[in-house]
């Protein structure tokens, strides 16, 4: 039997309130955050707590007086807006005229393009991506590197199989 059983609740609640504190997460006491820096001998798991008291740990942080939800919340938007700032940025190869990466292809039509690749990997008998990195080792023609055509086209099966007039 763990000594956290032989507590009453209050006095258990009491005990994960003064280990937030001393461990410096009451600006956001989230449950991970518990669980990496409590110290054991002082104080119970963050699943022994949520057992025992037979609360969420949302409910034993709002029950101690923390605004965890608010805070929760805050963070929350602000990963949010992160990841929409993330989608929402140019792509590196996208619209590039000049520079070491993809400027000879991004200028080039990409029905053209295509072409000359579907004609490589029909020609060459290209099936997986290293043929095609070997290929493009071997010729002395320039190709785009096999990110690039992912990038703009789907992997080689696609490539393969598509009608290249709908680019």
């Amino acid at each position: 039997m763990s000594r956290w059983t032989k507590m009453s609740k209050e006095e258990l609640l009491e005990v994960i309130r003064k280990e937030i504190i001393a461990i410096g997460i009451d600006d956001y006491p989230s449950q991970t955050r518990y669980t990496e820096k409590s110290r054991r001998e002082t104080s119970p798991s963050a699943t022994a707590a949520r057992t025992r008291l037979d609360m969420t740990w949302k409910e034993i942080v709002d029950t101690l007086g923390f605004h965890y939800s608010e805070k929760k919340h805050e963070l929350f938007k602000e990963r949010a807006s992160r990841k929409r700032a993330k989608r929402t940025s140019p792509s590196p190869l996208k619209g590039k005229k000049t520079g070491p990466i993809g400027s000879k292809w991004t200028r080039m039509k990409r029905v053209d393009l295509a072409k000359r690749i579907k004609k490589a990997i029909r020609e060459n008998n290209i099936e997986t991506v290293n043929d095609y990195r070997e290929f493009r080792l071997k010729k002395k023609e320039d190709y785009p590197s096999y990110t690039f055509i992912y990038y703009y086209f789907g992997n080689l099966k696609d490539l393969k199989n598509k009608d290249v007039r709908r680019w």
